[in-house]
């Protein structure tokens, strides 16, 4: 059963409980007890970018180089985008601990264009900077 699990981790308990034929269906409480004592949980999906091998590479290659840095000195910052025209909605994924940013349980994002809010923060160690809110029709790196 955890082996089939794992083949389909987007299905859903009561579609996976028909999968076997056993001659009586099995209840969405059961599959997800014998599944957790196997070892696999469901789980919201995690969304990351979806990269290309040359991007990983060299994130990797990076992460190697930079191993002994002293992170806790380096202004770390982001910024995020309010979507007023996305769909929410929840993906969820059959997966074991430790596997949450594996590719089959994770769901790539998308760039949308227009946005409604920016927002835009900063930290160093445990220091925490500012944190900005800009409306969409606030101009970034145009010349005067």
């Amino acid at each position: 059963m955890c082996q089939t699990a794992l083949r389909n981790r987007r299905i859903l308990l009561r579609e996976f409980a028909t999968l076997f034929k056993l001659g009586y269906q099995l209840s969405h409480h059961t599959t997800r007890l014998t599944l957790k004592v196997g070892g696999i949980i469901r789980r919201k999906a995690r969304s990351k970018p979806s990269l290309k091998p040359y991007y990983k590479k060299n994130r990797r290659r990076f992460a190697k180089e930079q191993r002994d840095r002293k992170w806790d000195l380096v202004c770390w910052s982001d910024e995020i985008h309010f979507y007023s025209n996305r769909k929410s909605r929840n993906i969820t994924v059959l997966q074991r601990i430790g596997e949450e940013y594996l590719l089959e349980t994770t769901v790539p994002t998308h760039k949308v264009a227009g946005f409604t809010v920016f927002c835009w923060g900063c930290f160093i160690g445990l220091k925490r900077g500012p944190l900005v809110f800009f409306d969409r029709d606030t101009k970034f790196n145009t010349e005067q």
